[in-house]
């Protein structure tokens, strides 16, 4: 039978065998925090934290930590730094913030707004702004020890950092176009789709991840999830003048695009019979002028919160597209009506539909059904009134492509599409 003495330190070393991979013990300790940025419908945000610990650990909870000024809505245990499968062990603890209202990516206006004078863009000009990319911060406190506040070692930045910048001369029109591209991992080479996204013009600048940072227009093709349904290429251009306008005006920066997209379907093995385009408000309208002045290249096009002179547009009836806009949008909604009208009387089979901009995925999965069961080339899907979260009018604009981009049928329906060669 153990003495007293025996009882008290067999019972101290459970204990300790207990806590060795608890956050109490002294021998536990933090080796560097990470913050982890991730691409929301609005734009980039620092959401997550990892913190290495010298050993691993096995149990842990919200209290053990405090972060500065921010809500910790979860905490788990994983064995790799960015927290992508949760473990009952391992030596990283992934602290999961609230998501911040204020996006990292802002801009800088040049001049005070004017509110009796529409700030108006010409195809070719300069932006009125400047693109700044705000660094993360954090500030960690672990409860056993408040003395010690940690801050960011470094920061991850999740499948932006899978995409590659590279630098595009036009020999023929002498222009120069920077550009982020997504490489895929292919299988025995086969040949693989390119999606193409076109930015907005609030995006314009000099800062060459700008678009990636922006929103979910080209990240969202990238993601792993979705590349393990549809491989794919994926080019977004960093535009830094505007290209096209509301007066249905291009700048040679079109053209530019076009010889980009040829030459990275020559460069890398892509299927040109599924090479699609897609973009938000000035990168919509690129898309829907692409489809006019080169017919018969892209397989379809996913439009979003655009507009163009309806007149022009009677080559669209030909195409395969789907249309979203929002009907409290309107620099874009009667302008996307005028569209759908001149294409319906060129005979072309529309599929149309109003939806609930608050609507979760399930039910944006059955509208996208009830569309894709009519076997339409065109589709056409309207937010209808007050039904896009904002306080202004330019937020029914903006909170357009914010959940475009989330309705996953949408993309799938755009990677059935192919192009029909003669």
């Amino acid at each position: 039978m153990l003495s007293r003495r025996a009882f008290i330190i067999k019972g101290t070393e459970v204990l300790l065998g207990l806590s060795v991979p608890l956050l109490g013990h002294d021998r536990v300790s933090i080796k560097e925090v990470l913050g982890i940025v991730h691409v929301f419908g609005d734009g980039a945000k620092l959401d997550t934290l990892s913190i290495a610990y010298n050993t691993e650990i096995s149990r842990v909870h919200k209290q053990d930590f405090k972060v500065l000024g921010r809500l910790i809505t979860d905490v788990y245990i994983s064995q790799d730094a960015r927290g992508e499968k949760r473990v009952a062990s391992g030596k990283f603890v992934i602290l999961k913030l609230k998501e911040p209202k204020l996006a990292l990516l802002t801009s800088i206006q040049h001049h005070k707004p004017d509110p009796q004078h529409k700030k108006k863009f010409v195809a070719g000009g300069k932006p009125g702004h400047t693109l700044k990319l705000q660094t993360p911060t954090a500030q960690l406190v672990e409860t056993k020890n408040s003395q010690k506040i940690w801050k960011l070692s470094r920061v991850s930045y999740p499948i932006i950092e899978n995409f590659k910048a590279f630098t595009f001369e036009d020999k023929i029109l002498r222009r120069t176009l920077r550009y982020n591209l997504f490489i895929p991992k292919h299988q025995n080479n086969q040949p693989l789709p390119l999606v193409l996204f076109m930015h907005d013009a609030g995006t314009t600048g000099t800062l060459q991840q700008a678009t990636l940072l922006q929103g979910l227009g080209a990240l969202i093709w990238a993601h792993p999830e979705e590349q393990r349904k549809r491989p794919c290429y994926v080019l977004a251009p960093q535009y830094d003048e505007i290209v096209v306008d509301d007066n249905s005006q291009a700048s040679a920066m079109l053209d530019v695009t076009m010889h980009l997209v040829q030459e990275i379907s020559q460069k890398y093995p892509i299927d040109t019979s599924r090479i699609y385009t897609t973009g938000q408000s000035m990168g919509c309208m690129m898309s829907i002028a692409l489809l006019i002045k080169y017919p018969h290249f892209f397989a379809s096009a996913f439009l979003v919160a655009g507009r163009w002179d309806a007149h022009l547009c009677d080559p669209l009836a030909q195409d395969k597209f789907w249309l979203l806009t929002s009907s409290d949008d309107m620099g874009s909604f009667a302008f996307s009506n005028a569209i759908i009208e001149r294409s319906e009387r060129r005979r072309a089979k529309v599929a149309k539909a109003i939806w609930n901009g608050k609507w979760d995925q399930v039910r944006f999965k059955q509208a996208c059904q009830e569309m894709i069961a009519q076997n339409a080339p065109i589709n056409y899907a309207v937010f209808q009134k007050n039904s896009l979260l904002g306080t202004d009018k330019i937020s029914a604009h903006r909170n357009t492509w914010r959940i475009a981009y989330t309705i996953e049928p949408i993309r799938a329906w755009l990677f059935a599409q192919r192009l029909e060669k003669d």
